[in-house]
Parts: C-alpha cells; structure tokens; sequence
C-alpha cells in the first residue's frame, strides 16, 4: 500500500507517468496483474544507491572530530549507505505530459512495444491491496555528484537522487525498503545493531500486485506498430478484461502539408 513520506518530493497528483515496454513486458504485466520492482543492486547503473565525493569527503571531516568508535561508525557510513542496494526495490517511470521520442528509443528496439500511461494518483490507488510492505513515490532530484551533496538523514535518499546526466529521464520512483531488523553484536559493541549485509527477502525483485484497471489510463503503441500487432494486442488487453483501445503513437503522425 502508498504510504507518504516527508522526506520525499512528489509530483502533482495528476502528473502522467508512462513505462515504455516490449510486448513481452506488457503480457506479463497482463498475466500477473502486477509490477516488478527491480532490486537496486539489478540495475546496470553501477552508481545506483551511490553517493557522491562530497558526502564521502563531509563524513571523514566529521569523523576527525568524534571519538575513535563514533568515528569509524561515520566513516563506515558510505559502505552501509551502499548495502542498502541489497534491500531496496524499485518501480522507475517517466513523468511527462506527453509521450517521449527519447523514451521510445532507449527502452524499445523494434517497432513491437507499448508505452503504460498513468497518473500519480492511479499508481498510489491502484496499490490498495498490497500489504507486505510500505510502499513510497517520490521524483528523481539530480545532482552533479563531483560538487553536491546527497541529502543525509533517510536511507531512500541514494535511491531518489542520480547524476546530472539522466536528467532526461524526468523519473519518478515507486520504492520499496525491506532493511533487516536491528539486533545485537558484541564484535562492534553494545546496542542492538543493523546488519546490512543479511540476506535480501528477494534475488532479483519483488512482485507487486496492482489493479491493473485503474493503473492503466492509457495504452500506447509504438510508432510503426503492424495491424496485425495492434490487433493482437487489442485482443490481449479484452482477454484480460482492460476494455481499451490502443492509441497509435503521435510519433509516427504525418504533417497536412508534405
């Protein structure tokens, strides 16, 4: 089930999300009735989770100034802060007023594919019945990573920040955290203690159900589609009861005048 957050910056309430996916993708969003959240540490994005020089450098000036146990808890902070990859979960879309050129061509390579248009408020409600764990939205904020600061103070705050250079993506994220509950360790020292390293509740993402009639507003098709795949995926959604028509990517439209 959504549940607000104070740390996170969400978008307004009708701002339309899109996922662009092959047809492979959208059958099993179909057959499952849910979405995956990839595991962080999944994505091919190796600084996924990171944070930046300046955190790092902030930590160790810090820790010069504590005692010695406080300190080496300051300066293990990065690597803690990178463990959390293991048990965090993410759903990534777009956010946008209309489709995206850019997107087509990143997440689709051949003419077989569809982009899922929603709205924020469809996603938070069309996760009602989803109870195993809280589930938080927030946009992605990016940063120049050799100069800013990640914001301190929530473990989320890695997962909805990236570099400037994705600031195409105009992400909005739907995350997950399932971090292992604190306990005990006499190798470190008294009080109970989070242990980072513990296996994740999941290999590679969690699956989560969703109404797929109120998540899905729209459907579009890739510019190019055949009409015997537009067919075909006009069946599927009927199949699975989601009564609507596929709209052709504006895309692909023709000027009046050629």
């Amino acid at each position: 089930m959504y549940e607000a957050s104070p740390f996170l910056t969400e978008p307004p309430a009708s701002a339309k999300l899109w996922r662009y996916m092959d047809v492979t993708k959208l059958i099993s969003l179909l057959h499952t009735s849910s979405l995956f959240f990839v595991r962080a540490d999944r994505f091919l994005d190796s600084w996924e989770g990171a944070i930046s020089e300046s955190n790092i450098l902030a930590y160790q000036a810090a820790a010069a100034g504590l005692p010695v146990d406080q300190g080496q808890t300051l300066t293990r902070l990065p690597q803690i802060l990178r463990g959390f990859r293991k048990h965090t979960y993410i759903s990534c879309w777009h956010q946008n007023e209309f489709e995206s050129d850019a997107m087509w061509q990143l997440y689709l390579k051949s003419d077989a594919g569809v982009a899922i248009q929603t709205t924020l408020q469809s996603l938070k409600t069309s996760l009602t019945n989803y109870n195993d764990h809280p589930v938080y939205i927030g946009s992605v904020q990016y940063l120049d990573y050799n100069t800013q600061r990640v914001p301190d103070g929530y473990s989320f705050g890695p997962f909805l920040h990236k570099r400037v250079h994705f600031v195409h993506e105009n992400e909005v994220r739907a995350i997950i955290q399932v971090v292992p509950s604190p306990r005990p360790d006499p190798k470190i020292g008294p009080g109970d203690m989070l242990h980072i390293e513990d296996d994740p509740v999941a290999e590679y993402g969690l699956t989560v159900p969703v109404d797929l009639t109120v998540l899905i507003e729209n459907i579009y098709l890739a510019r190019g589609t055949h009409k015997w795949i537009r067919e075909a995926i006009h069946d599927l959604l009927t199949r699975y009861q989601l009564y609507l028509t596929p709209r052709q990517s504006a895309l692909g439209d023709l000027p009046s005048i050629q």
